[in-house]
């Protein structure tokens, strides 16, 4: 969720549009609610909600995967430890995949700004979830490239996965804009020289995109493609 809503947004006046818009994923393409993974795992599992927590983030599974250090098979079998027997495996991942649901206005806006820019993501995101973004998100036809923490084996706002994804583009950071609705990691990334929009709210999304070229200030979702 934003980190802080009176901060106003940062950019270049006057200068281009960017080459590349790389765009986070939880809290800008997708909503994070976890509450509703923990009811998804306390329904299925016949547990207390304290359980999920146990199990993805007290034992450190969570942590570990975002960071790379543990793949989705050991990451399953280290629940299955857990829980003390066996268990099906694509339960376990719906459960934990329950937390994300898209947001249909800003994946309209990818596919617009992506027409005329090249698209990425940067995302501290696990494998589990990163599929199950890159099936439901809405923006897997126009992301050129997906970078993760899992990736880069550190999470934002390290400089690390920014310099990776800027490699994999090929771009520079003053070509770049990153989306982001956390202040800390935009400010790392403007630090490299990479523009920045906070993330608070669809309308700053739409007006930020508009102000650098990418749209056309009066767009709106849902409107009839010319």
């Amino acid at each position: 969720m934003p980190d802080d809503l009176q901060t106003p947004t940062v950019h270049r006046t006057g200068a281009p549009p960017p080459s590349v818009v790389f765009f986070d994923l939880g809290g800008v393409v997708v909503d994070v609610e976890l509450d509703r993974a923990r009811r998804a795992w306390s329904d299925a599992m016949g547990t207390g909600p304290e359980d999920f927590d146990r199990v993805f983030f007290e034992s450190g599974i969570k942590d570990r995967m975002d960071i790379g250090r543990l793949g989705t098979s050991e990451a399953l079998g280290e629940i299955q430890a857990l829980l003390g027997g066996s268990i099906d495996e694509a339960l376990v991942v719906r459960c934990w995949s329950s937390s994300l649901s898209p947001r249909p206005r800003v994946s309209e806006l990818i596919r617009k700004v992506a027409a005329s820019t090249r698209c990425a993501v940067i995302s501290n995101t696990d494998p589990l979830h990163a599929a199950t973004i890159e099936a439901q998100g809405g923006i897997a036809g126009v992301v050129e490239r997906w970078v993760y923490s899992y990736q880069a084996g550190c999470l934002k706002p390290h400089s690390g996965i920014f310099e990776l994804a800027l490699r994999h583009l090929g771009v520079r950071a003053e070509e770049t804009l990153l989306v982001d609705d956390r202040q800390d990691n935009l400010a790392a990334a403007r630090e490299l020289g990479m523009d920045g929009l906070h993330y608070d709210s669809f309308e700053t999304l739409r007006r930020g995109m508009a102000e650098r070229g990418l749209i056309e200030p009066g767009w709106l979702p849902g409107q009839p493609r010319p």
